[in-house]
């Protein structure tokens, strides 16, 4: 079924969605995300997404949580939010999926 798009998720809804699932979530442009002080990882799922915006990227807002990027806002319809889904061991990443949110009703 398709979707259409009708209302756009805002930055500060985007913001609320990702500080609701947990407070540690900062949110951080492109600059202070890679060249801060702290190194951030990237999942590569989401990179090879991202890398799809080329220069788009370098105006986005991303959402940081303990070192991870979890999402990436690059305008009111490309929300990219990943959950990664450990293993119950403790072991590396499991699975990475990503999705993105907007507004919108099926038609």
């Amino acid at each position: 079924m398709p979707l259409t798009l009708e209302n756009p998720v805002t930055l500060e809804k985007w913001q609320r969605i990702l500080s609701a699932v947990d407070s540690a979530t900062t949110f951080h442009d492109h600059a202070i995300t890679f060249k801060g002080s702290q190194a951030v990882r990237i999942p590569d799922d989401l990179q090879k997404i991202l890398d799809q915006f080329g220069r788009e990227v370098q105006t986005a807002t991303f959402a940081v949580r303990h070192g991870l990027i979890e999402g990436a806002w690059l305008d009111p319809f490309h929300n990219y939010i990943e959950t990664v889904f450990s293993k119950a061991t403790g072991d590396d990443d499991d699975f990475v999926m990503i999705n993105s949110i907007s507004g919108g009703r099926a038609t």
